[in-house]
Parts: structure tokens; C-alpha cells; sequence
């Protein structure tokens, strides 16, 4: 059980039994678990700030699973398992600055629609196991299937997509500004209107307070997986070997939704009824109940403003082995390869106002490739050992599905002359060489070292087009070269006293210039977690303290532990906060470093062993990583300098606030 300060309570339970049901022959393990994050972000009303859910982004989460054991004879194990779990998300954790107010508690989103996020999934397996007198043949089969629906801000999206209508050029190079409706006191640009939204929020016109365009992203995964694994259990041999195959398909669903059910009288609103979404895009809707074909082969649902429908199927079948052989008593090496066949295709089609109408398309892509390992390993003695590693690393290419019509000019200005995006895109590969060593001294310190330097070709680039776009595709443009140090010690300081801690150093840069300028050389790659303008985090520096003191309390074994984590801020651009690169936004910033400490404390009694905890100790709300609207290209102030900032709605991702917990665990 938890409390999160300024947020609800948390709580947790699971239980988990196994043992024989007939003895050397069949035997269990089952377990069943539910967890609730409590929420802390509160949603407020987007015009008045006034709280319509507290602490609306809990989390319930329920996972169960099963396992057996069955041994017919004493070489052969068949183990089938069965894992489920159902996540149930209320609300997303990121907070909109404009309406909080961090350093005192207060954290509140004011997206107008609440964004759920369900998602179930189940995993059964069955592994298969024969012994032999000198290996070992194993099976593993498997069967994924998830279904998730997730969501980003759709309102926000729009809200900033239809101010930009307004502008000259913003339809096509040339076209006429469209005029002010209603809402408006002017009759030309800029509407009196204008904006409706920035980075003090949303600013709707009368009558329209509780405007919403929800957006749904439904994704399913149904993956099958089947490997055979042959390898060498003899010990006394200097040859340790494994040769095996895999074979996996996996097939996957996305659609994606915005759902608009006032957009017509909105329209009339800002633009006059002279421009009706009809009349600037086309007709590709209907709210009439039963949703518009258009034609009927390519429907589009009921109010949906946009719709994109994407079919996948992943194929892959791969040959591996690897060998190990002791050269003497101390030095071995080590030798292994994988090929792989791949194959990818796609169905498309898609429909609406903001996909101009209906579009359908299909299409493939295949490849081979091969990935080499090599590894040499020096066993110095007992205690000292040190290795050098070679391999080779390849992520499978896949095929994009085609952009709209006004994506053209932006991917023009990219440097995509044809004005399209590729409709393919291969695999991009890695080379990465390391060396390091294990030192264990005196058993008082432990120490692992390793300095590495990876090579990465064709990174799999997203592109985001700019202009009257607003989509992203995928392409092989980038090359990138990673290299730095890990380095983790444990040390026994006698007394009770224990120290863990490790600190990595990476520089992961570009360092050739993409097509039409994407990224340039020396710019920072942007970390995983990079979205819509924001760097992403990907630190140089990577730092972890975790002392540790062990005691006795009445003759029950106790402790009390500090850990504490660091990552640096990033000194490098990244290609949106570089002015030469295309993807360069004015509003991109670079994220702070961060500290993050918790402390925990806990005694054992008998069976139990209870603990006190406390994370984010000193109640960090640095953020961690940030989320912006697109810009506003047409404006004519952007236009005039489009490297000054404009004020542009922004959601934040920090830690949760400072929790108190306490943990309790009987082991029987």
C-alpha cells in the first residue's frame, strides 16, 4: 500500500503457491496479482480550469498465470504455461503546463476528452525438452494475442490543424485566405477568433465549450513464435555448440480515428457557411448514424473526420549456430551466426475529410540477412576475467503507407523532389565491437567494466512532414556512430556496509547528413521516448548509487538502503533544435538532467519481511520529456521569422510525486 502526495492511494496484492501433484511427475506453479496507481493528474475543465476528475490517470492492472510441469520419463520435460493480463488505464500521466502548477501539488490536463487506454493481452506456451547423453533438444512454441486501444489529444491536434486553414497558401500554393464566420468580430485575417488554441490553452468561441474530436487507435497483435534448440551438455568437452531455427508470423491491426460530430457548425463558426469542410475538402463524411461510403468499398464510420486502416503481416524464418571452443584451460573462442528470411506486407485504405478523401493501397517488402557474432574470452583466474565481442545486428525494413496529397510540398522542401514519400523501407543494420572485463577483489569489490563502439547504417528514420501535413513516414536515411563505457562495482565495506553503483557515458551522433537535411552531421539521436517536437532523452552521462546498511533489531535481520539515479542533460542538437535541419522547430528545447532518490527500509520477522519505502524522495518534478501541438506554417508572423518561437500548447511527462509505501511478503 501507497499514498502518493497531492495524488490517491495506491495498492497492491498477489499470491502465488506451486508444488508436486504427483511426486518426480507432474507439478504446478499458478499466481494471481492486481496493482492500482493511483492517479495524480488531475483533468480541469480547458475554459474555466475547474477540476471535472481528480486524479484521473490510475491504473488498474490484473495478471494471473499457470504453469506445469510434467516428466514422463526422466529425460523428457514438457512444461505448458498460460500468462494473462488485463491493464486498464483511466487517463494519460502527462499534465498541460499552462494550467498547473508543479512546485506546489498542482498537476492538471485539460484535454477536453478523457483518453482511455484498455489493454488485454494472453500468452500460452509450451516448452518441450529431451534430454540426451551429451544434448539437449528444446521447443518453444508460442501465441501472442493483445488487443489495445490507445489515444493521443485528437481535439488539440484539430484545434491547431483548423486555425491554420485560414491563411493564404494554406490549402495550396496559391489559394485564397477563406474568411471569417460568426465567431468572428473581423471580417478577414487574422479572425478575432484566432487562436484557438496556444501555449495558454484552449480558447473556443461562445457556444462551443465543450467541442471534442476523440481520437482512437485500435491495435491488435496476433504473433505465432516456434523455435527448436539443439545444444551441447557436456561439460568435459572443449566444444560448447547451438544450432536451432525460428519461425514467427505475426499479424497486425492499427486504425486510427478522429471522430468529429460538430465540425459543420464549427466550420460555419470560423470560416462563414460559404466554406463547409465539403466545400474545402470534399465530401467524406456523414454524422447521419450510419456513416458515408465513399465509395462503398472504402466506408467512412460514423463522424469520422479521419480514418486510416492498416493490415500487416511480419514473416521470418532463420537458420542459427554458435560454437564455443577452449583453445587452452583459460582462452576460448566463440563463433556464431543467424540468417533470416523476412517478408512484410501491407494493406491500406483510408478515408475522411483530413485524409481528402478516400485511398487505398497494398504493397510488400522482402529481404535476407545474415548477422554475425565472434567473441574471444581470457579467464586470466578464478577471479579476472576479460573478453572482446564482435556482432552484427539488423532491424526488419516494412512498407509505408501513402500520404495524402498535401503532404507533397513538405516533403519537397525535405528533398524528397517527387513530392511522395518511399513507399519501402530496408532494414537498417549495426556493427558493434566491445571489450571489457569482471574483477572481483578479495570478494570486497566486484567489479565489470566494458568500453564499446557501434556503427549504425540506414537508421530507420521517422520523418515528420511539415507544412499542411502533419503525418510521419519511415525511411533509411541516417548514419549513426554510438561508442562510450559502462562501468558497475559492488563493494563490501565491512560492518553491514555495501555499496552498488555504476555510471555509463554514451555519445550516440549522427555523423553523416541525411537526405535533405533530415539530420545533420553531429546531431544528437534522439532517445526512444521522442515525440512530436521534443528531443527526446538520450544523456551522455548515466550515473547509480545504491549504499546499503544490513543490521539486527532484537535478532531479526534488518537494513535500510538509499538509491539514487542521474542522467546529464544532453550538450548535443538534435535535428529539431538544429537550424540547418528540416525538421528544426523554434519551440524545441533541450531537457534538463535529472536526480531521482528513494529510500527503503525493512526488517525480517519469521516469514514475513515487511519494508518501508519512500521514491522520489526530495519530490522531483523535473520534466522528463514534453509533447507539442504542430506549428502554424501559414502564419504570417512564422512566416516572417520562422526561427522565432511561437506559442504552441505543450503536455509534460515528469515522475510521480513523492510516495510512501509499505511492503509486505510471506514466504512459506
Amino acid at each position: 500500500a501507497a499514498y502518493t502526495e497531492y495524488g490517491a492511494p495506491s495498492y497492491e496484492a498477489g499470491i502465488a503457491h506451486g508444488g508436486p501433484i504427483i511426486d518426480n511427475v507432474l507439478g504446478f506453479r499458478a499466481s494471481v496479482w492486481y496493482r492500482r496507481d493511483g492517479g495524480w493528474i488531475n483533468n480541469v475543465n480547458d475554459t474555466t480550469g475547474a477540476i471535472t476528475q481528480a486524479n484521473a490517470n490510475y491504473i488498474g492492472t490484473f495478471a494471473a498465470r499457470l504453469a506445469m510441469l510434467y516428466k514422463p520419463t526422466s529425460s523428457v520435460s514438457i512444461t505448458p504455461s498460460f500468462m494473462f493480463q488485463n491493464k486498464q488505464q483511466n487517463n494519460i500521466s502527462t499534465y498541460w503546463p499552462a494550467y498547473s502548477n508543479p512546485g506546489a501539488g498542482e498537476f492538471n490536463d485539460a484535454t477536453p476528452e478523457r483518453i482511455a487506454i484498455p489493454d488485454k493481452y494472453f500468452l500460452p506456451a509450451l516448452k518441450l525438452q529431451v534430454d540426451f547423453a551429451h544434448a539437449t533438444l528444446i521447443s518453444n512454441s508460442s501465441y501472442y494475442y493483445r488487443n489495445e486501444t490507445d489515444s493521443y489529444e485528437g481535439t488539440v491536434y484539430d484545434l491547431a490543424y483548423y486555425q491554420s486553414l485560414g491563411w493564404p497558401n494554406a490549402l495550396y500554393a496559391g489559394a485564397p485566405a477563406l474568411g471569417c464566420g460568426s465567431a468572428s468580430t473581423t471580417a478577414t485575417e487574422p479572425c478575432s477568433w484566432y487562436p484557438l488554441l496556444n501555449a495558454t490553452g484552449i480558447h473556443l468561441p461562445p457556444g462551443f465549450a465543450n467541442y471534442v474530436t476523440p481520437n482512437t487507435m485500435t491495435n491488435q497483435q496476433r504473433t505465432w513464435t516456434q523455435e527448436f534448440r539443439l545444444q551441447s551438455t557436456d561439460d568435459d568437452s572443449r566444444w560448447k555448440w547451438t544450432v536451432g531455427a525460428f519461425w514467427s508470423l505475426a499479424q497486425e491491426l492499427s486504425i486510427e480515428q478522429l471522430n468529429d460530430q460538430n465540425i459543420d457548425s464549427l466550420f460555419a463558426a470560423l470560416y462563414g457557411p460559404a466554406n463547409t469542410p465539403d466545400s474545402i475538402f470534399g465530401t467524406y463524411y456523414s454524422c447521419n448514424g450510419q456513416g458515408t461510403p465513399q465509395p462503398a468499398q472504402y466506408p467512412v464510420p460514423n463522424c469520422d473526420i479521419y480514418y486510416n486502416s492498416n493490415k500487416s503481416y511480419d514473416r521470418q524464418l532463420a537458420g542459427f549456430g554458435e560454437a564455443s571452443f577452449k583453445v587452452t584451460d583459460r582462452f576460448s573462442v566463440t563463433a556464431g551466426g543467424r540468417y533470416a528470411k523476412m517478408g512484410f506486407s501491407l494493406n491500406h485504405y483510408s478515408n475522411g475529410y483530413e485524409n481528402y478523401g478516400p485511398s487505398a493501397a497494398g504493397g510488400s517488402q522482402q529481404e535476407n540477412a545474415f548477422t554475425p557474432k565472434l567473441g574471444l574470452t581470457f579467464q586470466a583466474d578464478e577471479k579476472d576475467l576479460y573478453y572482446a565481442t564482435y556482432a552484427k545486428g539488423f532491424r526488419p525494413g516494412g512498407y509505408n503507407p501513402p500520404l495524402i496529397p498535401a503532404c507533397g510540398p513538405g516533403l519537397i522542401a525535405e528533398g524528397f523532389a517527387s513530392g511522395e514519400a518511399p513507399l519501402t523501407y530496408n532494414s537498417d543494420t549495426t556493427q558493434s565491437y566491445e571489450i571489457g572485463s569482471k574483477n572481483n577483489f578479495a570478494d570486497r569489490l566486484k567489479i565489470a567494466t566494458s568500453v564499446y563502439y557501434i556503427k549504425w547504417d540506414g537508421i530507420q528514420q521517422n520523418v515528420y512532414v511539415g507544412g499542411n501535413c502533419g503525418l510521419q513516414f519511415t525511411a533509411n536515411l541516417g548514419t549513426a556512430v554510438a561508442k562510450g563505457f559502462d562501468l558497475q562495482a559492488d563493494a563490501d565495506l565491512g560492518a553491514g556496509f555495501t555499496v552498488e553503483a555504476s555510471a555509463g557515458y554514451t555519445s550516440a551522433r549522427f555523423t553523416k547528413t541525411s537526405l535533405g537535411s533530415l539530420a545533420e552531421a553531429g546531431d544528437a539521436i534522439s532517445g526512444e521516448a521522442a515525440i512530436n517536437y521534443s528531443p527526446g532523452t538520450n544523456p551522455p552521462w548515466s550515473i547509480a548509487v545504491g549504499p546499503q546498511y544490513a543490521f539486527k533489531v532484537v535478532q531479526h535481520e534488518a537494513f535500510v538502503r538509499l538509491d539514487w539515479e542521474y542522467t546529464s542533460r544532453n550538450p548535443w542538437l538534435a535535428p529539431v533544435q538544429d537550424v540547418n535541419s528540416s525538421q528544426y522547430n523554434p519551440n524545441s528545447y533541450t531537457l534538463p538532467a535529472t536526480s531521482f532518490t528513494s529510500m527503503r527500509a525493512g526488517v525480517k520477522l519469521g516469514s514475513w519481511q515487511l519494508s518501508l519505502f519512500c521514491d522520489n524522495l526530495f519530490d522531483s518534478h523535473t520534466v522528463l520529456n514534453y509533447a507539442q501541438v504542430q506549428l502554424d506554417p501559414f502564419n504570417p508572423s512564422y512566416l516572417a521569422n520562422p526561427n522565432a518561437p511561437t506559442s504552441v500548447q505543450q503536455n509534460n511527462f515528469t515522475y510521480r510525486p513523492r510516495t510512501l509505501g509499505i511492503t509486505a511478503t510471506f514466504r512459506q
